[in-house]
């Protein structure tokens, strides 16, 4: 195993300054800091967690702020950023999570193929095959992140750097980079004592009690009448986004659809979330990947692609539901003390 550090989410801190001496740079920013918002971030106004000042004021003691420099001058004096989402949330100490997993991906695995479907994406590189949700499609009309000479010929581990990245479009092609590289049998084989052979939501005892389920799964929570949902667009009887940390507070377990990891939205419910005692990644665009086991994610639950023509045939055909046992199957990852107290368990 790669020595790799896990990341954690002590939250964001300190500052960055971001160069807006001309109009361009300053619709950048507007860019960045419309995305990091999508990502569930709160910047400016009351309770933010990121406040945006001039080069002399002083934000209050623990935010993190971003720092206006619109002469020359005050980018050298402040040694200024050009305005990037990713690079701004870096380098206010978030975005580890993402880095390490594109830094995980190692070896001259070439890529063969980029798929972005309707639902799902996916990378294929050799042996190799990773999937990730696609973003929702908004109105905004045609765009493209396909470099002039195509993906293809490209290192997976290019690719998997895409997840570092502000644009969710991106983040779904690094994503499934990601996966292409850790959810594979292969490495599951050399990972004794964390893999199990269930998981996820179905281990989830019925009724559900302290559960909380981030992002839908609307068919387990039939089997979960008493878990509560948060969802973004909320139906009733849901939880809204907004309403969510306050939920929190009183949960015990809180299965998060790896979704979250593509939207950006996954480091924001985790420090909002640090008071739950057992935190779960669920889906098909959860990475298996152990360097992500800590006191932050808990148990992972995500999904082999067995076959990758079908899937890559039910991805360019609209497909939604992608666990199909011809296409993939459901595998389960848990950090050694979860897997002891789970063990601990069953014996009795």
């Amino acid at each position: 195993m790669n020595n790799h550090k896990k990341p954690n989410s002590p939250g964001l801190c300190g500052s960055v300054a971001v160069d807006v001496t001309e109009d361009k740079n300053q619709a950048l920013l507007d860019q960045a800091l419309m995305q990091l918002r999508g990502f569930g971030w709160r910047i400016g106004g009351r309770q933010a967690q990121i406040v945006i000042v001039g080069p002399y004021s002083k934000p209050s003691m623990g935010q993190a702020a971003i720092i206006l420099c619109k002469s020359k001058e005050e980018c050298l004096q402040h040694n200024a950023i050009s305005p990037d989402g990713y690079a701004i949330l870096a380098s206010l100490g978030g975005g580890r999570m993402e880095r390490m997993l594109a830094d995980s991906v190692t070896g001259e695995h070439i890529v063969d193929k980029v798929i972005v479907g309707f639902n799902w994406t996916m990378v294929r590189a050799g042996g190799l095959c990773g999937i990730a949700r696609s973003p929702m499609r908004g109105t905004e009309g045609a765009r493209t992140i396909r470099p002039r000479e195509g993906f293809g010929g490209k290192s997976l581990s290019e690719l998997a750097a895409d997840l570092c990245s502000s644009d969710t479009l991106r983040r779904s092609v690094g994503l499934a980079a990601v996966n292409a590289f850790w959810n594979r049998e292969e490495a599951m084989e050399i990972q004794s004592g964390i893999f199990l052979e269930s998981g996820g939501l179905s281990a989830i005892e019925a009724p559900g009690d302290g559960v909380i389920i981030i992002g839908g799964f609307r068919g387990a929570a039939k089997r979960l009448p008493a878990a509560k949902i948060v969802e973004r667009e909320p139906k009733p009887g849901d939880i809204s986004v907004e309403e969510a940390p306050q939920a929190y507070k009183t949960a015990q377990k809180l299965a998060i659809t790896a979704q979250t990891m593509m939207n950006g939205s996954l480091e924001p419910i985790l420090q909002s979330s640090h008071m739950v005692p057992h935190r779960m990644l669920v889906g098909p665009s959860a990475p298996l990947c152990p360097f992500l086991l800590g006191d932050d994610i808990n148990e992972i639950s995500g999904a082999v692609i067995v076959n990758a023509d079908a899937a890559e045939q039910f991805i360019v055909e609209t497909g939604t539901m992608i666990m199909l046992d011809h296409i993939a199957h459901d595998r389960y990852l848990r950090g050694y003390e979860q897997n002891r107290d789970h063990q601990s368990a069953n014996a009795f």
